[in-house]
């Protein structure tokens, strides 16, 4: 391996020190103690000779045990002898990351008191055979790995949001977590309660078997980072955060006092709001630097660099006392970036416009703080990595000449730079090792060579100020393309660990250190000749003199921490799993056991008789899949896992499971399940254009629940070949391309229940030119353009006020206009007209506003005119309109024997036919579709909707019954009830609408009962729940139609419109099934989906989670749980009075019918 090195000494001014301080290190893991007198120097330059020690070094001395807190060796500020884990063979080597102690970049010896300060991570080894993960899924785990052969989940308590860090103290688990939901609710104000944002949870997991929430705080905006301090009778947590809420950005700091005592509580003690965009922080026991980066929304202060806030935070209670802030040039970028040593404050940031800075300053008094020295180096290169020790720094900059900077640093903060040495590549951090003789550079390497791109490196370097060539030695990981890796940008990510192996190094060097690396990224080098990507944990070894790269710890997703809970054993964790390695052999680690964290639960079914039945869990990979990087590579298969009767369906271990294809969709009838899988392969892996198309079904049967079996298997790709259209509708013209939605594509996978057997839908390609066509269009412009007679002009416009909020009077009016107007023609025609504009006046009193709305009356015949006109001037836009459709084409699946399923009969539906869609209703398949009509005197398009039932009692003679004509599109059929749902012309544009008829008895006319008009929504769905009351009725979910309002720039509500007023927000109606009669209605949501309704219970998919309301009373509609999850897809089960809402990766949650969850107001 070569580097491009070029040599830049600088004369030393000060004379040589001969020196050897003790240095406190505590890096996110564990605490260890280095004292540069213990051993001689391996350096063999280096005189032998010591002078004595102030502390007894004989070997064998009896010393006092030290303090341990949650299994963790503890250092008390200001103790003056140290001892250290030994890191002997079966004990527990000297992991610099174990159990994530804090950082030790900021040191402050004049504290005087006997607290620590600690950072926290995502996850602990909490005890012997114990470790807790926080996990982005899942929530917080307790993981069992006493046994590592077989880890296994003890417990879980569900969390949403995205993990940031956690504490333990005393039994209890102190969690972190951003993006946050809280969900509450009250009959009359459902959208307003719920918060999201940061979260601190203090959790009891003394049962490990059942973790309990306790107490929790929110934090407004997006937690950056912590810190927790202890000791002198009290616990205090120190969280910092980014605050966006109230319309600038500031720096937000809250402190709680976290009690463990008789009186277990998590109380806010202080908060200090500050200006700025917090980057990242850094601590003693007691001052808190805080380093917020200024900016153009800053517009009160002058100072575009960062200010670096000074907090004392001695008070054990937690309570803080805010000091001087003190302006650094530039930005700070991470907390290796700020230091405190003996009342000096050392800052490196990064300032584009001159390089990189160092500077220094005397914070004896955090009030006024002195400024002693600076240092401008790196010009125009960017800061990476930075490290603070006792009299000297190190950094690494990078863009073009790539150098590692050193300098010396006195007691009195005076700066002096010793080294730039020009290196390939760059550092993101250090680590000191040999009793900081050395230091352990984890970064990128971009000149290798005969590779494309960077490679993760760790390079090792010489402390020793006065070296001219500091650099020693570099490896790179064994990927042969790009790589990358959490490390790059969090230093708890990888594992530094010294006197862990002893293994041989080049040259006959012994190599003890032990370095754990995650990366990810794309490897050329594979036996298929086109690559493919992968993720793991590269491990080096390192002496004084050499790093050697060595074996690779596969993984199947991206590492986040690589660790050692117990000697000899690496724990790799990702978001997914959890690997555990024996690294005796540190070339060729061995997988010992494996835990997936957060397995793919997609489906919840039960089978079986009687009300002992079984649960079975469909459990895959299906979402992880790097197809395009490895083509034609098999992915992992699902599983059906029965379980036993009454079992935990999260957790609980199965009695049997059965393999399934990857990335089926199941279909349940019974205990036969039914398996479609749709996917692309190749012919030849390296043609990417030799693709096809496989689709295929399998059978499966689990009547015999502890004997499941595979049973036929059928191939059903050629039904798929070719084309199909799709269209959606717009209110101008109905399955028009100009003015609809349409999509021309593969058939999508779509089947449908029927006797003895299964129906496959595709559709068959249609279309029609409607001729040439020109249209024009009138909007809020063009109505004071041209129409400016119909406006009152005594009062101004709203959009042409440009007088600032702060200075206008407290009472004005002004008007703004909204809507839109379409007249179309036929080239050579008339024009017709449709739309409507709108004049809103809007009364300002005090910062409260109130709006009056109205039509504006234009004449019909004002338009046509005004249409013409712009047709003469060229302004209206002409086109060739055409009407895509699909005809319906069912091909039947003989399912009477399930070892031998065939393809049987097709049934086509006439071309003119416009698909519409397919429901199965009382064990009948209809099919609804459309045909264009027109109207007399009426230039507006119209369409005729039908509907047909499927005879399919022979599957190889199958066809449709004659038609029934339905006021829309069949939805629900109730014995002879149909309900349909309409689009209707309104005075602004169509309008949705939901029909009940009824059919006559000859089935072949429906006569219609009532209607339901829902003006200015848009209809999601219609679900037919069963009501405990024993009457049938629909519940309909349906939020504001965007083709009126989502132009309208004008429409809104302010602050004290209450719910039911707000048509932004999403709604759900219920009524009686035999009438149509509304029984109630209630807001869901700012935004919300509905998933099914069963029981009397209605799912919604909301912000961060899933809301389960009670609906039992239409009147007083209530929320009633919440549960916390990501997933795009969560499938309901109900089972007794058990729901079970099968959500992917973030598990299954179950609740009992009437069981209510939601929190109390925070």
């Amino acid at each position: 391996m070569t580097f491009d090195h070029q040599l830049k000494p600088l004369s030393a001014k000060r004379s040589k020190l001969n020196w050897c301080k003790l240095g406190l290190y505590s890096l996110s893991a564990t605490i260890l103690s280095l004292a540069c007198n213990l051993s001689p120097s391996t350096h063999s330059d280096v005189n032998s000779k010591v002078d004595a020690s102030p502390v007894d070094d004989t070997p064998g001395q009896l010393v006092t045990k030290p303090n341990f807190n949650d299994g963790t060796q503890m250092i008390d500020e200001g103790q003056n002898d140290f001892i250290s884990a030994s890191g002997e063979q079966g004990e527990a080597a000297g992991d610099l990351e174990r159990d994530a102690a804090p950082e030790a970049a900021a040191e402050d010896s004049n504290s005087g008191d006997e607290r620590s300060v600690e950072e926290g991570d995502i996850y602990r080894v909490v005890s012997d055979g114990l470790m807790a993960n926080l996990n982005h899924y899942r929530g917080l785990q307790l993981i069992d790995i006493q046994n590592p052969s077989e880890p296994h989940l003890l417990s879980r308590l569900p969390l949403s949001g995205s993990p940031v860090e956690m504490y333990f103290v005393d039994g209890y688990a102190v969690v972190l977590m951003n993006d946050w939901w809280g969900y509450w609710g009250s009959r009359n104000d459902i959208a307003a309660e719920q918060f999201n944002g940061g979260l601190v949870a203090l959790i009891d997991i003394q049962d490990t078997s059942s973790p309990e929430l306790v107490s929790l705080k929110t934090i407004p905006g997006h937690i950056q980072t912590s810190r927790l301090t202890r000791g002198m009778g009290g616990d205090a947590l120190f969280v910092v955060a980014n605050d966006w809420s109230q319309g600038e950005t500031q720096t937000i700091l809250r402190s709680f006092n976290v009690n463990t005592g008789s009186e277990v509580s998590l109380n806010l003690v202080s908060e200090l709001d500050l200006g700025g965009y917090v980057s990242d922080i850094q601590a003693t026991p007691s001052t808190l630097l805080i380093a917020r980066q200024q900016g153009w929304w800053n517009g009160n202060d002058d100072w575009h660099g960062t200010y670096v806030t000074l907090v004392d935070i001695s008070d054990p209670s937690g309570r803080v006392s805010e000091g001087a802030s003190v302006p650094v040039e530039g930005y700070v970028r991470r907390k290796t970036d700020l230091h405190i040593k003996n009342g000096i404050l050392r800052v490196v940031s990064d300032d584009w416009s001159q390089g990189s800075v160092l500077a220094t300053w005397n914070i004896d008094d955090i009030q006024t703080p002195i400024s002693i020295d600076r240092a401008v180096f790196g010009e125009n290169e960017n800061l990476f990595a930075s490290l603070f020790m006792d009299d000297r720094a190190f950094f690494v900059t990078y863009r073009r000449v790539d150098p590692f900077h050193a300098f010396s640093i006195d007691s009195e903060g005076l700066i002096e730079e010793r080294t730039e040495y020009i290196i390939s590549g760059w550092n993101d951090f250090f680590r000191p090792t040999f009793n900081q003789s050395r230091l352990i550079g984890i970064g990128m390497d971009d000149q290798i060579p005969g590779q494309d791109g960077q490679s993760i490196a760790v390079s090792l370097y010489s402390t020793d100020l006065e070296e001219s060539e500091p650099f020693i030695a570099r490896a790179h990981g064994d990927l042969t393309g790009w790589s990358w890796s959490e490390a790059r940008w969090d230093d708890r990510a990888f594992s530094v660990i010294e006197h862990a192996v002893s293994v041989e190094g080049p040259n006959g060097l012994t190599e003890t250190g032990l370095v754990l690396l995650p990366f990810s990224g794309y490897d050329r080098n594979t036996e298929e000749g086109y690559g493919r990507w992968q993720s793991g944990v590269q491990i080096f070894t390192f002496s004084s003199e050499s790093v050697t790269a060595r074996g690779v710890m596969t993984h199947d997703s991206p590492v986040r921490r690589s660790f050692e809970p117990e000697s000899g054993l690496v724990g790799n964790l990702s978001e997914l799993s959890l690997s555990l390695y024996d690294r005796d052999n540190v070339d060729d680690p061995n997988l010992v056991g494996r835990l997936d964290l957060a397995p793919e639960i997609s489906r919840v079914f039960f089978i079986g008789e009687g009300p002992a039945r079984h649960p079975v869990r469909l459990k895959g990979s299906n979402d992880v899949f790097y197809g395009w990087y490895d083509r034609n590579s098999e992915m992992a298969p699902a599983h059906l896992e029965v379980l036993p009767v009454g079992a935990d369906v999260d957790l609980a271990e199965p009695l049997v499971s059965l393999e399934v294809p990857a990335q089926a969709a199941l279909v349940q009838e019974g205990d036969v399940f039914y398996a479609i899988t749709d996917a692309y392969l190749y012919e030849d892996r390296n043609d990417w254009e030799s693709h096809y198309r496989s689709v295929n079904l399998s059978i499966f049967d689990l009547s015999d629940p502890l004997a499941p079996q595979a049973r036929g298997t059928l191939d059903i790709s050629s039904v798929y070949d070719g084309y199909e259209s799709y269209r959606d509708y717009r209110y101008n013209c109905w399955g028009c391309l100009d003015m609809g939605y349409y999509w021309w594509g593969r058939p999508q996978v779509e089947l449908h229940k029927v006797d003895n057997g299964l129906a496959i839908k595709t559709l068959e390609a249609r279309r029609e030119s409607l001729g040439s066509f020109e249209s024009c269009s009138i909007y809020r412009r063009d109505l004071t353009n041209h129409f400016d007679h119909l406006i009152d002009n005594s009062m101004p416009l709203c959009s042409e006020i440009r007088t600032p909020y702060d200075e206008r009077p407290d009472q004005y009016s002004c008007q703004r206009f909204s809507g839109s107007i379409h007249c179309k023609r036929e080239l050579g025609g008339t024009f017709s007209c449709s739309g409507q504009m709108r004049s809103c006046v809007h009364e300002f009193n005090e910062g409260v506003s109130e709006r009056e709305c109205e039509g504006v009356e234009i004449d019909r015949q004002d338009l046509i005119t005004w249409a013409e006109q712009e047709s003469r001037r060229g302004e209206c836009s002409q086109y060739e309109e055409e009407r895509r459709w699909g005809s319906l084409r069912l091909t039947m699946i003989d399912l009477q024997d399930l070892d031998q399923p065939r393809l049987a009969d097709h049934a086509y539906a006439p071309a003119h036919e416009h698909f519409e869609g397919l429901i199965a209703q009382e064990n009948q398949l209809f099919y609804s579709y459309s045909v264009p009509v027109e109207v007399e005197g009426d230039r507006i398009s119209y369409v005729r909707h039908f509907t047909r039932s499927l005879h399919d009692q022979d599957l190889d003679q199958v066809r449709f019954n004659s038609a029934v004509n339905l006021p829309g599109k069949l939805l629900l059929k109730r014995e002879s009830l149909l309900i349909s749902k309409d689009l209707i012309w309104g005075a602004e544009g169509a309008v949705n609408a939901i029909n009940l008829t009824r059919l006559n008895d000859e089935g072949t006319r429906a006569q219609f009962i009532s209607r339901h008009l829902f003006e200015g929504r848009q209809l999601e769905k219609l679900v037919l729940n069963h009501s405990g009351s024993g009457e049938e009725r629909l519940v309909i979910a349906h939020g504001i139609d965007h083709r009126q309002f989502g132009y309208d720039f004008d429409f809104g509500v302010d602050e004290n419109t209450a719910p039911d007023d707000n048509p932004y927000l999403d709604r759900i109606s219920i009524f009686r099934l035999n009438d149509l009669e509304e029984l109630g209605s209630s807001v869901s949501d700012g935004w919300s989906q509905l998933l099914e309704v069963q029981a009397d219970k209605a799912v919604f998919r909301i912000s961060g989670g899933i809301l389960l309301l009670d609906i039992s009373e239409p009147t007083a509609i209530e929320s009633q749980a919440y549960l916390p999850m990501r997933s795009w897809s969560p499938k309901l089960t109900v089972e007794g009075n058990q729901i079970y809402i099968a959500a992917g990766r973030y598990g299954v949650f179950n609740l009992e019918l009437d069981q209510s969850n939601l929190l109390p107001p925070l």
